[in-house]
This record gives structure tokens, C-alpha cells and sequence, in this order.
């Protein structure tokens, strides 16, 4: 039922990142690690993986699956007559949670890699000659480059400065991409 909507699908993309084995559950150390990127305070992630295993394990294997993690996530979630989020800050929570377990993924690392060597200057942030650097170097033609950086800029910059963060590379490169077990890259 929740995986159809698009609250649903948002949670079960974020799920298929968090599981980063590929074994369809999420295990204590992958829960933990979610529960970091969601911004929990480190001294109660202890605390809040045993309150989800608790709540959320319906067989008490120590374990949750995606439909586990839908029903616990979506459960007391408001959702709008096309299933979305009603809460829109909820839901960016959510996302920046995905975002923020992209780096971890094999894609992710390799991404990161790449991010690293084209940042030049060590400021964190690629500019336009770093960017366009980086799209070569991920494979990108020549003749294409301006128009993806550009893209980049539009559609990823958060605070439109023209620069672009680790973050917002990962999020634009992997947001749509189908990640394969253990979260490599699946071509479509």
C-alpha cells in the first residue's frame, strides 16, 4: 500500500540506500548509520535503534524489512489525497537523510572520489572550471559539458552561488539512479 504513493516511494529509495548489503534488511550497523544521517545525536543512537526494533520488527528478528521500515516511517505520517507528504519539512528531512547515505554506497564513493580530485583549490565546493573538469573526467562529451554543469548549477546549487558541494554532486548524480546490490551503479 505505501510503496505505491509517492511518500512510499521516497521512503523505499531511501531504504534500498540504507541497506547497504543488499540483503533486503536493515541490520543494527546499517540502522545506526541511518539514524546518524537523519541527525541523531551519536550518545542516543543506541537508544533510538533498540526503539525501532522494538516498534518496528512485526517477526522480532532483530532485523527490518523494507515493509517494516514503511510502516514504521509512514505509520503516524500525514499524507495528502496523492499520497505525498503533508508535512514537506518531514519529507526533507527524509531526503537530505538519502542524500547524506549516497557517499556510503560503492557509486557514492567512487562519485566522492572523483569529486575530490577535480576540487582543485580544497575548498569543498567545485566552481565552474572545477565542475566542468569533473564532468569531463566522469565521461561526459565535450560538447555536452556546459549544458550539464549549467544543469548542475539550476537544479542542485542549494543556495545558487555557483558552487556546488560533495553533497549536492552525490544527491544530482544518484538521486534517479537505480542502485544495485551493495549499492553500486545499475545502468537503465
Amino acid at each position: 500500500l505505501y510503496g505505491e504513493t509517492p511518500a512510499g516511494k521516497l521512503v523505499a529509495s531511501l531504504f534500498d540506500v540504507i541497506d547497504a548489503d543488499g540483503s533486503g534488511f536493515m541490520e543494527a550497523a546499517e540502522g545506526r548509520r541511518f539514524l546518524c544521517a537523519a541527525g541523531c545525536d551519536v550518545s542516543e543512537v543506541d537508544y533510538y535503534w533498540e526503539d525501532i526494533v522494538r516498534t518496528a520488527d512485526a517477526n522480532h528478528d532483530g532485523r527490518i524489512s523494507k515493509e517494516e521500515f514503511l510502516a514504521y516511517i509512514l505509520g503516524d505520517e500525514e499524507l495528502d489525497a496523492s499520497g505525498s507528504f503533508v508535512d514537506k519539512e518531514r519529507e526533507a528531512e527524509l531526503a537530505g537523510a538519502m542524500r547524506a547515505l549516497y557517499g556510503e554506497t560503492p557509486a557514492g564513493k567512487l562519485v566522492a572520489s572523483l569529486f575530490d580530485v577535480s576540487d582543485a583549490d580544497g575548498t569543498g565546493f567545485m566552481e565552474a572550471a572545477e565542475g566542468r573538469r569533473f564532468l569531463c573526467a566522469a565521461g561526459c562529451a565535450v560538447s555536452e559539458v556546459d549544458y550539464y554543469w549549467e544543469d548542475i548549477v539550476r537544479t542542485a546549487a542549494a543556495n545558487h552561488d555557483g558552487r556546488i558541494s560533495k553533497e549536492e554532486v552525490l544527491a544530482y548524480l544518484l538521486g534517479d539512479e537505480e542502485l544495485g546490490a551493495p549499492g553500486s551503479s545499475v545502468a537503465k
